[in-house]
């Protein structure tokens, strides 16, 4: 869960910064000229490599909706006493 949670991240944040930077450079970001075009092609393919964002999705929400989940300020400060007790 805590792993796919991590790739939803990364990845929404490497599209993000991919969109933005496009959108700065423009076209010019396609070509050799910038090393733009290579960290566009790294976030086409990572997206590719992670999996799908819903199978992701889908993996937390099972999570988080388990009869059986650990959530909440309780677990948390329970799990923190456990460690200073």
């Amino acid at each position: 869960m805590h792993i796919s949670h991590a790739a939803l991240a990364a990845r929404d944040a490497s599209w993000l910064a991919a969109r933005n930077c496009m959108q700065v450079h423009g076209a010019i970001g396609y070509t050799w000229e910038l090393d733009l075009q290579i960290w566009l092609k790294r976030v086409w393919a990572l997206h590719q490599t992670w999996g799908e964002s819903d199978w992701h999705r889908r993996r937390i929400a099972q999570h988080l909706f388990a009869a059986d989940a650990r959530l909440g300020a309780d677990m948390t400060f329970a799990r923190a006493m456990e460690v200073d007790g």
